[in-house]
């Protein structure tokens, strides 16, 4: 019985030695969470996890022989004191607590959220987790009826319309050659004419499931399952009349939190799981062949698998451009890193060279990642994401007007030109894209638009689980810093 504790006491530890952090809601949250990505992880740390379970597995198997004769009895009575304890202690820190103001069950509740004891913290931690996630799907079932109201001005003239928000996968900022990083990982991109990128945008979440909700509505780190109450920017579009279209190279799965249920506001949804982005350029392709006569209006999802690892999986061996077979670890993962964000580079332009084509079309691409990444960056040689560091919330974001555009809304472009360097989030994201086509509602803040005159950059809150904490704060306690450092990889 007492088997499923010991391992998650090894779990802690694991927690522990590899992120400087223990068996929290929040790790909990992203663990069931992100069931599909096991195996990546077990790749990326299976040395860390064949030397846990080599130690810890043998160790167990031994305390279980040496008591395998041991009968409980009434001499033994006194070991139900650690148990008293417990219960004294939990009644006193809850009293203290409701002695501040709190009610006895809030108090309680925040007693328990905070108890990381190791393994049967695991049983409180594991109910404020199934807590949040039951508040989640009654909140998300209460938008079944949401509407925006959306309405939006005729526009100048009939031609036909296409924006399109491409949600990219664990790419950073720095380590495009673009915004200055030593390596030319970004050829294409960094010779297309009119292509913006915004070099301070942090996520409101380092976790898919809570990041991309999150850039989605009008949700905010501080206000989690308001994404779950109202539907996404996707239902804002088609309540103005444009076709709408997800297009995703992600998995199916009811584990990726609710992303799903933001797909299923779409007009069209097709998936091309297990398969690399390029995948999406040919049904891209046709959707833009499909808005051509006076007054055709989409509006296009690409949730693309990007730079999320295993690295080596995410881009054709063609564009290995930095070696990866036969290098140590730290390199081979830099490396194949690098190569990802190459091919990333190459599929958006490809969708912006297809929109380009297109002389009559009112076009737009808006590209910003979910999160970052950490990639062994500082003494504490943290690898992966959903941690919350200077790393993993920092995300690349471009944005590129068609000419037809510009021409249409020449003050729109000028002023996105002239915030390129502002500190953003991925709050900005909605208010942006339905001030981009000219929707108005309730609700909708041009404050919060990059397009906006007047553009509110309010403090960089993110969430990891229930854990709300400020992005600039965070840089300057892990680096002193405002932003990652740009630098090459050898």
């Amino acid at each position: 019985m007492a088997t499923p504790f010991a391992l998650v006491a090894l779990a802690d530890l694991f927690l522990v030695v590899c992120f400087r952090s223990r068996l929290t809601t929040s790790y909990l949250s992203v663990i069931v969470s992100n069931l599909g990505d096991t195996p990546d992880f077990t790749q990326a740390y299976l040395p860390q996890l064949a030397v846990g379970l080599g130690l810890g597995l043998p160790l167990w198997a031994l305390l279980l022989w040496r008591v395998r004769g041991l009968r409980p009895g009434p001499r033994r009575a006194w070991a139900a004191a650690p148990l008293a304890a417990v219960v004294l202690l939990y009644g006193a820190v809850t009293a203290r607590q409701a002695r501040h103001g709190e009610r006895p069950a809030r108090a309680l509740l925040d007693v328990i959220t905070h108890d990381l004891n190791s393994p049967f913290g695991v049983l409180p931690q594991g109910f404020v987790t199934w807590r949040l996630h039951a508040e989640a799907a009654r909140a998300f079932a209460r938008s079944e009826g949401f509407r925006f109201g959306a309405r939006r001005d005729p526009p100048p003239d009939d031609r036909p319309e296409l924006h399109v928000l491409v949600i990219g996968e664990t790419s950073r900022p720095d380590r495009w050659g673009l915004n200055g990083y030593e390596r030319d990982t970004s050829p294409r991109l960094s010779r297309t004419p009119g292509l913006l990128s915004f070099t301070d945008v942090v996520s409101q979440s380092p976790s898919t499931q809570q990041a991309v909700p999150l850039l989605l509505t009008r949700a905010t780190a501080d206000a989690m399952t308001d994404a779950f109450a109202e539907r996404s920017v996707i239902t804002a579009f088609k309540e103005v009349g444009f076709r709408t279209y997800w297009l995703s190279t992600q998995e199916v799965s009811h584990w990726a939190g609710f992303i799903h249920h933001y797909a299923a506001e779409a007009d069209v949804r097709r998936y091309f799981e297990r398969r690399h982005d390029g995948a999406l350029l040919a049904p891209f392709r046709d959707i833009v062949a499909r808005v051509r006569g006076p007054g055709d209006r989409a509006f296009v999802v690409l949730h693309t698998m990007g730079s999320h690892f295993a690295f080596e999986n995410r881009y054709p061996p063609e564009f290995e451009r930095f070696p990866v077979h036969g290098r140590g670890r730290a390199e081979r993962l830099h490396n194949a890193y690098d190569n990802t964000i190459l091919y990333t580079d190459h599929v958006l332009a490809e969708l912006v060279a297809e929109l380009a084509r297109r002389d009559d079309l009112v076009s737009s691409l808006l590209f910003i990642s979910d999160h970052g990444e950490n990639l062994l960056d500082d003494e504490r040689r943290l690898f992966g994401h959903a941690i919350g560091t200077a790393w993993d919330l920092p995300v690349a974001t471009f944005f590129w007007p068609s000419q037809a555009l510009e021409a249409r809304h020449p003050e729109l472009v000028r002023r996105a030109r002239g915030h390129v360097d502002r500190p953003l989030s991925s709050r900005h994201v909605f208010h942006s894209l339905v001030d981009l086509a000219g929707l108005r509602a309730e609700g909708f803040d041009r404050r919060l638009s990059i397009f906006g005159e007047d553009l509110a950059t309010p403090p960089r809150r993110f969430v990891i689980g229930a854990r709300v904490d400020d992005f600039d704060a965070l840089v300057g306690r892990d680096r002193g810093t405002s932003a990652p450092a740009l630098r090459a990889r050898d």
